[in-house]
């Protein structure tokens, strides 16, 4: 009896020490399975540049719809980390007003627009339920028509530091070929103060190498 009992735990024991055994090389082949990704994206930006804290002299945009465009490039290290960066246009329009000054006064702005390069530097976690970023974003004016000021009349910056949240989905269309839909909020620094901010949408078409 005492040796059956012996036999049937050895047994057990060695059942549980190969499940375990597989179960650890099946975990550590998968992780040496998955090798470095890299994603290219062509990006259609439809966002709207919003004001938080009311609108400035000079026509600044107020909500104005911007339709921008731009490329990503990730790089995917791990099965669930990655970094993400690229190049993007941006276009800040503003109608021609007129401000009441008081004691019958008014201030005319012309039409104006504001042209930016922004270079995103994210990093990002992707999932199967949602992806989600984080990171820095830097743009430069490269081109204007009227430039615009605070109420001290002081020439505003041209370049401008940010901080880039976003949430997205894979859909995936073809080997290596998928969409990918975002939401993102874009606040960003100019003149020492935080007051406008970029939020929007971005809709991707990406490939996979």
């Amino acid at each position: 009896m005492g040796t059956k009992i012996r036999a049937i735990v050895s047994v057990a024991a060695a059942s549980v020490m190969a499940w375990s055994g597989t179960s650890a090389n099946a975990q550590a082949q998968d992780q040496e399975q998955f090798k470095t990704q890299f994603i290219l994206g062509v990006n259609f930006v439809p966002e709207w540049q919003m004001q938080m804290n009311g609108p400035r002299m000079g026509g600044v945009s107020e909500g104005e719809f911007s339709p921008n465009v731009g490329l990503s490039f990730e790089a995917r290290i791990t099965r669930h980390s990655g970094i993400e960066t690229g190049f993007y246009y941006r276009n800040v329009t503003s109608d021609a007003k007129m401000d009441y000054a008081g004691e019958g006064q008014f201030l005319s702005h012309p039409a104006s627009y504001q042209r930016y390069f922004s270079i995103p530097l994210l990093y990002k976690y992707y999932s199967r339920i949602v992806n989600v970023g984080i990171g820095a974003t830097y743009e430069f004016m490269f081109d204007h028509n009227t430039m615009t000021y605070d109420s001290d009349g002081k020439e505003l910056d041209k370049n401008r530091v940010g901080i880039m949240l976003k949430v997205s989905k894979d859909i995936t269309l073809y080997k290596g070929l998928f969409l990918e839909p975002e939401f993102h909020f874009n606040p960003f620094w100019a003149d020492g103060s935080c007051e406008e901010s970029w939020i929007g949408f971005q809709i991707g078409l990406k490939y996979q190498f």
